[in-house]
């Protein structure tokens, strides 16, 4: 189906002076305002027409189940739609069918219309993308900013809410290749909704996973559960991982302990060992001085580095080595615990012990596998500090269920932005049903 349309501009300048920034103004709005709204309303009269009439006259479309339907004119009614363009206000035609007698509104069959959508999708996506990176508040007034249709804030929350965007599913990416992954996992708080008056701190999960090509993928976010909920709701869309796969965290007993059947090892991340190191010996009464040499012998110990470029490609001399290195490095770290404990910093002292047992996973997995793995959770901090920008900055007051929808949001558009586009791709339906073109620009006397 196409159809030519023509359009009338009347346009009147200053015979002597006229602002080139008033006349692109002038324009943007009268077409914000009346020119896109206007052609969209017209283009939607139009196939409507051609729906009802082939559907009438040629029976072109089966609406309903019947085998051979007879259609009649319906009557009509109002809808109102919102779209990033305006605020369309139609009367939609109705068919009925003589045989089953079903009542069928060709327009909205053809547009992909659900039955109590009152919004297009594109705008839905116009303004879940903009409360992502700011408040509700600020993300409808901006959009009215650039001259596209007002949302109220209250509305934008309840269109982000609803949204079906920040489901995120990792099964394919965890059991398509069923090679050893990383699981990264991290926690972090944020302003509460209050309880009885008194002031509350949330919680907010993220897990993110990472293949054996090095490809980072979200697993999901969670706000107000435990992380053996975490767990629980992993488990409910990833029946099995794969064997050899290591976590990569801060520490936390709780994240262990909920990862702990499907690991085979874990990597403590070096930097929040050596930052905790500090409290640890402040807590047994420690000052900077003491903790600040103890500190930097932890940080050399640490300092093992790995081979670049393939594994096979390294001499067996070379991986003994770094085994021998590895195992001399955990007999010193044996005699600091020792020496911390002579020295009356017991929690100190039990902290590194705990610590101990996991700070080389990423040697004993690259000798095993010939994978790296990282030795610091930096990735998972970029991603709590993205979260943070939105969660702790901006947002206060929150309730669980909305910060872990956003959170999600943002973990799937920061990390895995393919997989974004390729969600509203497929639910904008973007399949090249549209063409459109400009011909024929000129005066008209």
């Amino acid at each position: 189906m196409q159809f030519n349309m023509n359009m009338s501009l009347f346009c009147c300048l200053h015979e002597y002076s006229v602002s080139l920034d008033e006349l692109a103004i002038k324009l943007k709005e009268l077409f914000h305002n009346e020119g896109y709204i206007g052609i969209l309303d017209l283009i939607l009269q139009l196939y409507q027409e051609y729906l009802i009439m082939s559907s009438l006259d040629e029976n072109q479309h089966q609406w309903c189940s019947c085998e051979t339907p007879v259609y009649i004119l319906n009557g009509s009614y109002p809808r109102k739609l919102k779209t990033s363009l305006g605020k369309l206000n139609m009367e939609w035609r109705r068919l009925e069918c003589t045989c089953c007698k079903a009542n069928i509104v060709p327009l909205k069959l053809g547009l992909g219309i659900k039955k109590h959508q009152y919004k297009s999708n594109e705008l839905e996506k116009l303004i879940v993308e903009a409360a992502a990176k700011d408040s509700y508040r600020s993300a409808s007034q901006s959009l009215d900013a650039i001259g596209l249709i007002k949302v109220s804030s209250s509305t934008a929350w309840r269109w982000v809410i609803q949204t079906d965007c920040d489901e995120i599913d990792s099964s394919s990416r965890v059991n398509s290749t069923g090679t050893p992954m990383q699981i990264i996992a991290d926690g972090t708080k944020f302003k509460g909704r209050p309880d009885s008056g008194k002031a509350a701190k949330g919680d907010l999960k993220a897990v993110i996973g990472v293949d054996s090509q090095g490809d980072v993928f979200p697993m999901g976010a969670w706000s107000g559960e435990s992380w053996s909920d975490v767990r629980s709701s992993i488990d409910k869309k990833i029946e099995c991982f794969p064997n050899d796969s290591i976590l990569v965290a801060d520490g936390e007993v709780a994240i262990t302990r909920a990862f702990e059947d499907i690991i085979d090892d874990q990597q403590r991340c070096h930097w929040h060992i050596n930052r905790d190191m500090y409290h640890a010996m402040w807590q047994d009464g420690g000052t900077v001085k003491d903790s600040k040499p103890v500190r930097n012998a932890l940080r050399a110990l640490l300092a093992i580095e790995l081979p670049e470029g393939d594994f096979q490609e390294v001499s067996e001399q070379e991986k003994d080595d770094i085994e021998q290195q590895m195992e001399q490095t955990e007999a010193m770290m044996t005699k600091l615990i020792v020496h911390l404990e002579s020295k009356g910093f017991t929690v100190a002292s039990n902290y590194l012990f705990n610590a101990k047992r996991s700070m080389f996973g990423y040697i004993r997995r690259w000798l095993k596998l010939g994978i790296i793995c990282p030795r610091a959770s930096s990735l998972i901090e970029r991603v709590m500090r993205v979260l943070a920008r939105r969660i702790k900055k901006i947002a206060y007051n929150w309730s669980d269920k909305g910060v872990g929808k956003i959170a999600r949001i943002i973990l799937k558009k920061f990390i895995d932005k393919k997989q974004w586009d390729q969600f509203w791709h497929d639910k904008l339906k973007l399949d090249g049903s549209v063409i459109f073109a400009l011909s024929n620009i000129k005066e008209s006397v």
